[in-house]
């Protein structure tokens, strides 16, 4: 990345960079490092080309680049004024005069509350088993089921 950004910042058709490894790190540089060893690499960087569909590109960029940037200030601003007016305390409402009360003596129930609920008997199983408190319907073979939630002397005094 450095060596790439050196590359771009000569204008010149040569340009010398400087490599040394120090405990194990390599660097790059444009000026000799003091008291390291430093290999010398000569480059021959080209000179950039005029090419209009890259500067196209670049005013492209640079637009949309804009445009963004004034999108994202208009939003801030809508929503600085949305905090605003939400700070702000709402105006009275004044009852309009027009309006004309309901005539009946109360008001009826929603349609939800117009009938009671169903409700439907839990059916009667005889051959369900009543289990008491503190005991387990598994049986002691199940262990991989259920972990125990007692502990063992307090499962002894239940059996």
């Amino acid at each position: 990345m450095l060596l790439f950004s050196l590359l771009l910042s000569s204008g010149g058709s040569a340009q010398t960079v400087y490599r040394s490894v120090e405990d194990g790190v390599t660097h790059f540089s444009d000026i000799p490092p003091e008291g390291v060893s430093a290999e010398v690499i000569e480059l021959d960087v080209p000179t950039p080309a005029n090419d209009p569909a890259l500067e196209e590109r670049i005013t492209a960029l640079r637009e949309t680049t804009r445009r963004m940037a004034d999108d994202r200030r208009e939003r801030e601003r809508h929503r600085a004024e949305l905090k605003a007016l939400a700070r702000q305390e709402p105006e009275p409402v004044q009852p309009d005069p027009n309006l004309v009360a309901p005539t009946f003596a109360y008001w009826p129930a929603p349609f939800w509350r117009a009938r009671p609920p169903l409700k439907r008997p839990i059916p009667y199983r005889p051959d369900a088993a009543v289990v008491p408190p503190g005991r387990s319907v598994l049986k002691p073979g199940n262990a991989q089921l259920m972990r125990p939630i007692s502990s063992r002397s307090v499962r002894e005094r239940l059996r």
